[in-house]
């Protein structure tokens, strides 16, 4: 705290105390309550080894018949209630705590059978990256392929750095410089056009290396490792994957109203787009036009449009040749 006559009682009580930022103490983590002026420090092992961490577990759903429980570092009880809970032996372990309130609840068998099916199709195409890093369109990614762009999507992964959470102003800084890196990406390249505007024959003597042909940020996602210390565990990976699918899920159903009928060939590509695109299926709108053309008369040019339609800008052939052939496997017997 400001340790001053303006703090808050009950902010100035936990001055010096320590928290798992995951399960923060009523009005939120050091900065995030109304006017509060308190900030965190990062948690050193050895500096806090005998003071207590303050866990408040009584807010969580799975938690909510126990009571709030102070713990050293030293251990930590087993406690249980109603065979609902076990709270984590090892105080510096909570990955117990980090996940409690992050896991994906599927709304049918049905549901995670297909999601489940989805992320594996995702996995084939969108290599698991473990740490953040621009895409070939400048949008910083992590995981697999997820969009985290905007600081609002960024700073709600669980960051880790050495396998302990990564602080606010570890995550943020990881932030910055990845945006930094973007704007010297592009400056750089857009440099490289205007020397390529000005004198073609020595731009067309250049390495091919060096002519930056596909774009400013076409570097692969290992490029941006260095520039980094941060990173998401795999439980992470998967939370915002299956997150991710279910919205797609969502949209996908008041897209196409006959979607869960459809052929798995179908919903592979859709849910491809979907993923993939920035705008996602519905900007695709040609493609979807020629989908419901195709499914009410069987023509082939329809069909045909539909192929068309289905080719995705900055995507590999192959990716693009793979989606023509699930829907000629799809739908192919269906043609007039």
């Amino acid at each position: 705290t400001c340790k001053d006559d303006k703090v808050r009682g009950k902010h100035a009580e936990r001055e010096g105390k320590v928290f798992n930022r995951h399960i923060p103490p009523e009005g939120g983590n050091p900065g995030e309550d109304y006017n509060c002026r308190c900030w965190a420090e990062p948690y050193d092992a050895k500096k806090y080894k005998n003071k207590p961490m303050i866990i408040d577990v009584s807010g969580l759903d799975m938690f909510k018949e126990l009571k709030p429980i102070d713990f050293t570092t030293k251990g930590l009880p087993q406690y249980a209630a109603n065979n609902k809970a076990n709270i984590a032996s090892d105080a510096m372990d909570d990955s117990s705590y980090e996940y409690a309130h992050r896991k994906v609840k599927f709304r049918s068998p049905e549901e995670e059978k297909l999601l489940r099916h989805m992320a594996d199709v995702v996995a084939k195409s969108e290599n698991i990256i473990e740490y953040p890093y621009l895409d070939s369109k400048g949008l910083i990614t992590t995981g697999k392929g997820n969009n985290i762009n905007r600081w609002e999507l960024f700073k709600e992964i669980h960051w880790e750095i050495d396998g302990r959470p990564a602080t606010e102003q570890e995550i943020k800084r990881a932030y910055d410089n990845l945006v930094a890196k973007r704007l010297q990406l592009q400056k750089e390249y857009d440099e490289l056009m205007e020397f390529k505007r000005l004198y073609p024959q020595k731009y067309a003597s250049l390495p091919e290396s060096q002519k930056k042909e596909k774009g400013p940020f076409n570097y692969g996602a290992n490029y941006y490792a260095q520039f980094t210390d941060i990173k998401i565990s795999q439980k992470e990976i998967d939370y915002h994957t299956f997150t991710h699918l279910k919205n797609d899920y969502d949209v996908l159903k008041k897209t196409f109203t006959n979607f869960d009928t459809q052929p798995m060939g179908f919903k592979e590509v859709a849910f491809d787009i979907q993923y993939n695109v920035i705008g996602g299926i519905n900007s695709f709108g040609k493609f979807i036009d020629a989908y419901k053309s195709f499914m009410q008369t069987h023509s082939r040019t329809y069909f045909n449009e539909m192929l068309k339609q289905s080719h995705r800008i900055g995507v590999s052939d192959t990716r693009n040749r793979k989606a023509i052939q699930k829907l000629v496997n799809a739908y192919g017997h269906m043609i007039n």
